[in-house]
């Protein structure tokens, strides 16, 4: 345990808040390991785990169980402002990693898929609360399919085709079922004159 009292009272804060690491660093990081731990997401602490690392590392220290009790001591004492630069910078390298080489996002919708161009989503800045899903929910009232991304509404005209072809089946059922009520009505009034 005197390692890791050693450590900490070695470590330069300043080296780790703020991050150090650049996006493209990031990146080339967290793609290194994707193909062996996809289920891994790049997060706030993973990222602040690597700065600790390489501040212990210029300590001579190797030891991984230290190095990790040292992270979540640092971290668990670090101020909101200082967990929220690593936050938003996790959360621009997860932004990044759902890019494709043609700077586009792919929405699936119902089975359709529309590509957007990066630039029709805004400026990427702190709005990003969460990495970045992409849902779509229906409108039955007014005909229409709204995308809701992060807060913002755009209008899907692949979902119109779908949302209109259920809005006329519904208006020829309705039909339909206004004329059989006719008819049921004239043939109860044939049984009746019958007796």
């Amino acid at each position: 345990m005197s390692n890791l009292n050693d450590l900490l009272t070695n470590i330069n804060r300043t080296l780790i808040f703020p991050p150090s690491l650049s996006t493209e660093e990031i990146i080339l990081f967290f793609n290194s390991k994707r193909s062996f731990r996809s289920h891994k997401d790049c997060h706030g602490y993973m990222l602040f785990r690597i700065s600790v690392a390489r501040e212990c590392k210029r300590l001579d220290e190797d030891n991984k169980v230290i190095i990790t009790c040292a992270a979540n001591y640092l971290w668990k004492n670090s101020t909101r402002q200082e967990k929220f630069e690593y936050i938003n910078l996790a959360q621009r390298a997860t932004l990044s990693f759902t890019l494709d080489n043609t700077s586009a996002f792919v929405v699936k919708c119902y089975g359709l898929t529309k590509v957007l161009n990066i630039g029709d989503l805004g400026p990427i800045d702190k709005q990003w609360k969460s990495p970045p899903e992409l849902l779509c929910k229906k409108d039955y009232t007014t005909k229409s399919s709204v995308k809701v991304v992060q807060g913002i509404k755009t209008r899907l005209p692949t979902c119109k085709f779908f949302q209109s072809s259920l809005t006329k089946d519904k208006s020829d059922q309705k039909i339909q079922t206004e004329g059989n009520d006719d008819d049921d009505n004239d043939d109860d009034d044939d049984d009746y004159d019958d007796d």
